[in-house]
């Protein structure tokens, strides 16, 4: 082996050690082992009671999302990533009838650090990106609805920062009728978690597109 080699070699050996030990003092034995997986847990992200109570909008739905992801970097090791969704909706007389005429969720997903790297994709993706990754929380009409950014704004207040907020419109369906919708989304980084926003609406209610601006600004991000 010659000098090159063996200092390449040796640079590996002391990075290796390094991560080892510094995993070791946080805790994660079994995760250096590989018998156990590293686990990250966000804060329940929750619209404010005031704000649902001015909106007119309500509880629809709480759950876990729990995500495992293997490193192929740190050697086929598991991490365990938990968040949580909240969707809240709204009703009210629409085309003849009652039904859902506002939708605001509310995600939230840790910022995933394993030996002082991140690899959590959340904090690289687009507001366009994260419209695809969290359609499946959001209520059915705004499921899979080929959507366009059709504008943006900065919304201040949001968890004590200024928000970003992409506007997309397409068109979905609701009890059989073709209706043109918006959804806005945006996220922030509060406490060592992401925080995804996401509202929406059908365009002939265009008033809920203030209750979503509120709803927004009201969230709270509790502590572990």
């Amino acid at each position: 082996m010659n000098g090159i080699a063996r200092d390449l070699s040796t640079r590996r050996l002391i990075a290796t050690v390094a991560v080892a030990l510094l995993l070791a003092t946080s805790g994660c034995i079994g995760f250096i082992l590989g018998n156990a997986p590293a686990e990250f847990t966000a804060a329940n992200a929750t619209a404010g009671e005031d704000a649902l109570a001015e909106t007119g909008y309500g509880l629809n739905e709480s759950r876990t999302v729990v995500e495992n992801r293997t490193l192929d970097e740190l050697g086929n090791r598991t991490v365990r990533v938990e968040g949580h969704a909240n969707l809240y909706t709204k009703s009210d007389e629409f085309l003849d009838r009652q039904q859902q005429v506002g939708m605001f969720a509310a995600v939230s997903v840790p910022q995933v650090e394993v030996a002082g790297r991140s690899f959590n994709p959340i904090s690289d993706q687009s507001n366009a990106e994260l419209v695809d990754r969290f359609q499946s929380e959001i209520s059915a009409e705004y499921r899979d609805v080929d959507l366009t950014a059709t504008g943006s704004k900065s919304v201040d207040g949001v968890l004590g920062k200024r928000a970003n907020v992409t506007r997309f419109t397409g068109t979905s369906e609701f009890q059989g009728r073709e209706v043109e919708v918006a959804i806005y989304v945006t996220k922030v980084k509060h406490d060592g978690d992401w925080v995804v926003l996401m509202g929406a609406h059908p365009t002939q209610r265009p008033e809920e597109e203030f209750n979503v601006e509120a709803l927004m600004q009201s969230v709270e991000h509790e502590s572990e």
